[in-house]
C-alpha cells in the first residue's frame, strides 16, 4: 500500500472504477499505471528513510502469447523509466509474471527489462495441480504461471497460507517471497540490489520447464 502522506496508510494503488458504456468497460477494482508510477516515485524518495530495498508488485495486464521478448513502447508505458529509476536508487522492482497459463510470454509490467520477473512454483507436491509443464515436485513451475526465458526467479506460489489468506495460488503469492528474500539478502550481505539479485540467482536451485517452443531452465 502507498499513501502520499505516510509509508503505510489507508491509500493504495487499487481503486474501484465505474463502468463506461461508451467503451464497454464493465468497471471494477483496478490499478492505474500512473498511480503505480507515483507510488514507486514515493518509494524512491523515501528509500533511505525506511531502508527500502524491494518493491513488490502483484499486478499486471493481460499477456500477449506472441510477445516473447521484453515489452517496450506503449505496452511498457511509464514502467521502463520508473523501474530503471528504482534500480538506480537501490530498490529492486519485483513483479508477478501473471496467471494465464501462457508459456511463451509474461505479462506487463513483469516483461519490462528492469523488472525482476517472478513465476510461481510448487511448494508441496501433495497440493500440486496435475496439469502443465512437468512433474509436480517442489520447485517445479505451476501450470498457471506465465513463463518464458525472461523469468528471473521462481518462488512458492501454490496453496500458500500467509497474511491472513489461506490456500491461495498465483504469481502474486510468489512475488512477495522474492521481495522478502531481497530484504534478507541485503541484511545478510549488504551488497547493492543488482549484486543481491545475482547472488540470489546463483544460490537458487535449477528447475526445468518444458515450454511449447523450448525447454526453460529457471532458478527457484
Amino acid at each position: 500500500y502507498w499513501d502520499d502522506r505516510k509509508a503505510v496508510g489507508d491509500g493504495g494503488v487499487f481503486a474501484y472504477y465505474d463502468p463506461d458504456n461508451s467503451s464497454g468497460f464493465e468497471g471494477g477494482v483496478l490499478a492505474n499505471d500512473g498511480d503505480v508510477a507515483d507510488a514507486l516515485d514515493w518509494v524512491i524518495e523515501h528509500r533511505e528513510e525506511y531502508n527500502i530495498v524491494a518493491a513488490n508488485m502483484s499486478l499486471g495486464s493481460e499477456v500477449d502469447p506472441a510477445m516473447h521478448g521484453y515489452c517496450t513502447g506503449w505496452v511498457a508505458g511509464a514502467y521502463e523509466s520508473v523501474f530503471a529509476n528504482c534500480r538506480d536508487a537501490g530498490v529492486l522492482p519485483v513483479v508477478a509474471s501473471g496467471n494465464d497459463y501462457v508459456k511463451t510470454a509474461i505479462a506487463p509490467p513483469s516483461c519490462v527489462a528492469s523488472a525482476v520477473a517472478v513465476g510461481a512454483g510448487y511448494d508441496d507436491p501433495a497440493f500440486g495441480y496435475e496439469c502443465g509443464t512437468g512433474p509436480v515436485v517442489p520447485g517445479a513451475v505451476t501450470c498457471f504461471s506465465d513463463s518464458n526465458v525472461l523469468i528471473d526467479l521462481v518462488a512458492p506460489g501454490n496453496d500458500i497460507d500467509a497474511g491472513g489468506l489461506y490456500g491461495m495460488g498465483g504469481t502474486s503469492m510468489a512475488a512477495p517471497h522474492v521481495a522478502g528474500l531481497v530484504a534478507l539478502y541485503e541484511a545478510r550481505y549488504g551488497t547493492s540490489p543488482i549484486w543481491t539479485l545475482e547472488r540470489m540467482r546463483a544460490d537458487a536451485a535449477l528447475v526445468t520447464e518444458i515450454g511449447p517452443d523450448q525447454v526453460y531452465t529457471h532458478r527457484s
